[in-house]
């Protein structure tokens, strides 16, 4: 029968520093205990030296988890890091609203708060390091509070209700201590204790946490903005957080001005997701799969393409329809490309399928790739029909027509 059980972790000889800690990133672990069918999520934290490592330099780590009640029970995760060159500071800006009286990020006049506030990624518009985080203060007077901060990413573009809260396990500690602001209206920043990698690939979300009982004037308040979607939620309840969060608080369609400071990537790049990855294609006919690369870095970069053995024809087309192995682009910029497939009249498996991996690896940082993969199915060939066409004259002749080849040639993809 299921029984509970704690497990000892440990790590394997590295050359760099690495630290296991447990969910929310306050504390280090050697020890988790679990209860039966559950599990526990915890953190493997590694500081690249400053000096004697170059760029595209890696060390691995072995996570090795053994069960104290089963000791032939061993888990070993192995884990490779590489260095990447840092850049100097990027600013990103989100909001210039002057609206007050919201309670966001927190309220200094209720004893406990608590707010989550999702800023999207097109709003930041920056990648890297999160080092800074500041908020835009009114200046009432001086005031100083204990907080603790948490940073996440979601795919959510707003909060459906008040039990629609990120819970612990889906947030990251970065920042616990003192925010003090003074008398004079300005930025209230707070310098990460655990920087944060932000890659743009979802919508940020930020939760602050007052948990002290200590009050301040009411008339201390953080500006904000207003969004057309509910974008917030906020509860002045004293809560335990590491227990779920649900039905308390309001959705507020609001979020607190914030400005971040972001250690820029000089090469770093990303694809975004296909609307198509899958297609059915008639024996003689071809498809082209349309993707959007994204060189989210601070340089120029070019990027290789490799194609997995495969079966059927396959060619990258660019932006402009040549045929490549390589695309090269400018610093921030995106581009579309496509991988053409052609499915032979003879020769390949009708109802079969063929999936092609292919990968992508920057130049500027040849350890960063990404894959994709494609799956094309062939199918029986479409037939055509004679159907009566009449010209401007009112003169008719039979034209053979497919109605589904038709269809897709006017999405410019499927062809025969």
């Amino acid at each position: 029968m299921p029984v509970d059980d704690s497990y000892a972790i440990s790590l394997s000889t590295a050359n760099w520093a690495y630290q296991i800690r447990n969910a929310d990133n306050s504390s280090d672990v050697n020890d988790i205990t679990i209860t039966s069918g559950s599990t526990a999520d915890i953190l493997l934290v590694v500081s690249v030296p400053g000096s004697g490592v170059a760029i595209g330099d890696t060390d691995s780590v072995t996570v090795t988890a053994m069960s104290n009640k089963f000791s032939h029970l061993v888990v070993n995760i192995p884990v490779t890091t590489t260095a990447i060159k840092e850049k100097t500071y990027l600013t990103a800006q989100i909001g210039h609203g002057d609206v007050v009286n919201i309670g966001l990020p927190m309220n200094p006049e209720e004893q406990y708060t608590y707010s989550q506030s999702i800023y999207h990624k097109d709003q930041i518009n920056r990648l890297g390091l999160i080092k800074t985080v500041k908020y835009d203060y009114n200046g009432t007077q001086a005031f100083r509070d204990y907080i603790v901060l948490y940073m996440g990413t979601t795919t959510k573009k707003e909060f459906q209700n008040n039990s629609d809260w990120l819970q612990y396990n889906e947030l990251t500690m970065v920042y616990s201590g003192l925010m003090q602001a003074t008398q004079a209206p300005g930025w209230v920043r707070i310098h990460l204790d655990h920087p944060s990698f932000y890659n743009m690939q979802e919508n940020l979300v930020i939760a602050m946490y007052a948990p002290t009982n200590s009050t301040d004037s009411g008339t201390n308040d953080f500006y904000c903005t207003h969004s057309n979607n509910r974008v917030s939620l906020f509860t002045n309840e004293l809560l335990e957080l590491n227990k779920k969060v649900i039905q308390t608080g309001a959705v507020i369609s609001t979020y607190p001005n914030l400005m971040i400071d972001l250690i820029g990537i000089d090469y770093y790049f990303d694809i975004s997701p296909p609307i198509i990855s899958e297609a059915n294609v008639p024996a003689g006919g071809g498809y082209q799969y349309e993707f959007q690369l994204n060189n989210r870095g601070l340089k120029d970069d070019t990027f290789d393409f490799m194609l997995s053995n495969a079966s059927l024809a396959y060619t990258i087309f660019d932006k402009d329809g040549m045929a490549v192995n390589s695309i090269s682009m400018v610093s921030e910029s995106t581009n579309q490309f496509y991988i053409q497939v052609v499915v032979p009249e003879a020769g390949f498996q009708l109802n079969s399928s063929e999936s092609l991996n292919v990968t992508i690896v920057s130049q500027g940082n040849t350890s960063h790739a990404n894959s994709i993969t494609v799956t094309t199915f062939a199918s029986r060939p479409t037939t055509e029909k004679l159907v009566p066409i009449a010209d401007a004259f009112g003169y008719t002749s039979l034209v053979p027509i497919n109605a589904k080849k038709g269809i897709h040639l006017c999405a410019n993809h499927l062809y025969t």
